[in-house]
């Protein structure tokens, strides 16, 4: 089975909650890295699939996004080649970051989700996506995989 996981509000507590919304301050939301660990060595392949606007906004840098996404894959003990992120978002001035392409990315489209399949040769009853949003439950169905919501399948918040 492929699993993938938003990250804010779904594996780690989201910066937006933070005072300041201090973008390298984050903690562990419960029972995450024991379920991902032992899914893990259960066989299955774990990924996260997650927006990064910051970026394209200049909130954040994607240097930033590389040391926070480092100590999360760290942490999991997951691989980077298991990461698919988007920076980009239609309504950013820099150009770098509102490319029609890569806004076609962005959740709620289940483009990532779909590379991470391609990726790792997994099929759609194959895979589960997993976050606290709309937007992922969106992506999901937009992607024609299975959903699961973030408290619901790690067994609370």
């Amino acid at each position: 089975m492929l699993y993938l996981c938003d990250l804010d509000g779904t594996l780690i507590t989201s910066y937006m909650d933070n005072p300041g919304r201090d973008y390298h301050v984050w903690q562990p939301l419960p029972g995450r890295g024991l379920k991902i660990r032992a899914l893990r060595r259960a066989g299955h392949t774990v990924g996260v699939v997650s927006n990064q606007g910051g970026v394209a906004f200049g909130k954040i840098t994607e240097a930033d996004w590389e040391q926070k996404i480092g100590e999360v894959c760290a942490w999991l003990g997951i691989d980077w080649e298991a990461v698919y992120v988007c920076f980009a978002d239609a309504r950013s001035s820099d150009l770098r970051y509102n490319d029609p392409r890569e806004v076609r990315r962005r959740k709620p489209s289940g483009a990532m989700i779909v590379e991470a399949m391609q990726r790792w040769g997994y099929g759609f009853e194959q895979t589960v996506f997993i976050g606290d949003r709309t937007e992922d439950q969106q992506a999901a169905a937009d992607a024609g995989v299975r959903f699961q919501w973030a408290d619901q399948f790690f067994g609370g918040k």
